[in-house]
Formats: C-alpha cells, sequence, structure tokens
C-alpha cells in the first residue's frame, strides 16, 4: 500500500477549540501503563490531541518538542485572534462644514486676493443651491 492514505481529517483552524499533548500509553493496566511511560520518556514521544467541534483527534507518537510545538503556535494564534477581535474599531467620520461656513471661508479667501470676486460668488451660488 505504498503512496495510499487512509483516515485524513481535515479541518479549519477557527474551529480547533483545544490542543494539548498526552502521555501516550495503550495499556490499561498499571504495569503496562508504566513500561509504555518509561519507554515514550526514553523515547521522548506523546501524543498530540487537537478538540474540533467536540470531537476529540489524537495524532499518535509525534517527538514531544515537536508536538508541543504545534500546541504553543496553536495558542499563540489564538491569543492573537482574541486580541484582535477585542479592540475596538475607530471609525473616523470626517466633519463636514456647513454651507454657510464654506461661505464664510471662501469670502476670507476673496477679501485676502486669493480668489477674485467673481469665483466667490460663484462658489456662493453653488452652495445656496445646496441649501
Amino acid at each position: 500500500m505504498f503512496g495510499m492514505t487512509a483516515n485524513i481529517k481535515q479541518f479549519y483552524y477557527e474551529d480547533i477549540t483545544s490542543a494539548s499533548t498526552e502521555q501516550n500509553s495503550n495499556s490499561s493496566d498499571l504495569t503496562g501503563m508504566l513500561i509504555d511511560t518509561a519507554i515514550t520518556a526514553a523515547t521522548k514521544t506523546c501524543d498530540l490531541i487537537i478538540s474540533v467541534a467536540g470531537a476529540r483527534n489524537k495524532i499518535n507518537t509525534l517527538y514531544k518538542v515537536e508536538a508541543e510545538r504545534v500546541v504553543a503556535v496553536y495558542h499563540q494564534y489564538r491569543k492573537l485572534a482574541k486580541q484582535a477581535n477585542s479592540q475596538p474599531q475607530v471609525v473616523v467620520q470626517q466633519q463636514v462644514e456647513s454651507p454657510v461656513e464654506q461661505i464664510k471661508k471662501l469670502k476670507e479667501l476673496a477679501d485676502l486676493g486669493i480668489i477674485s470676486e467673481e469665483e466667490f460668488n460663484q462658489k456662493k451660488s453653488d452652495l445656496l443651491a445646496k441649501m
């Protein structure tokens, strides 16, 4: 069965509810559990447990360093996502001056000679038409 895979599960990161490591043991009796614990401690392996929508998914026999790194990355990104969601959204709304305020400013520009009296009157009539 080279090249064939079975029981592949995929899920979205957002759906993961927890990630943890677990010392792997297949034995139900105390002696077997102790032997399994000694073997996994010597080989530095563990199982990675990923919970998704209430289902518990286990990845068997990973090197402990790798499994702990997966858990750390998960917690780091989960924390960043929570922080991003908790920050208030700032909406900048530009204030629109009233037509009267705009006419006053245009009059100042006309008095200073920056715009002509003709330009002032044209803009003034445009603004008054909007009222």
